[in-house]
């Protein structure tokens, strides 16, 4: 069901996603459904925000997924960041280099709200 809601998501149709990663909650036991895959299929409910445009709901889901697989644990022990926090802010990648080279995009934005930015990219 989670590759099933992946796969409608990579042909852009939400609402089939949506299906996909919602039906393990009608289709599972309790214990089924909090195994090791609860956290994978509540993170990608976040890339269906993501793609309606849900922000408020987007990114908290999206941070279920900090210190995961890909999502390296190096920096999880530092606050996030929020518009007008003082001091020195780290910036970085915490998926492949694909979406680190996109998400540079995104630097002059986020190095005109930082007071003392820190940018740690991979050494590609």
């Amino acid at each position: 069901m989670n590759n099933a809601g992946l796969a409608s998501l990579a042909l852009g149709e939400t609402e089939a996603a949506w299906h996909w990663f919602t039906r393990p909650e009608e289709t599972l036991t309790a214990a089924q459904w909090q195994s090791a895959h609860l956290g994978a299929i509540e993170r990608n409910k976040a890339f269906v925000h993501l793609m309606r445009q849900d922000w408020v709901r987007a990114w908290p889901a999206y941070d279920l997924g900090l210190g995961q697989g890909d999502r390296v644990a190096r920096h999880t022990h530092l606050p996030p960041w929020h518009p007008g926090a003082p001091g020195p802010t780290v910036v970085y990648g915490e998926q492949g280099i694909g979406d680190e080279v996109m998400f540079a995009s995104c630097l002059p934005d986020a190095l005109a709200e930082i007071d003392r930015p820190i940018v740690e990219t991979m050494p590609r």
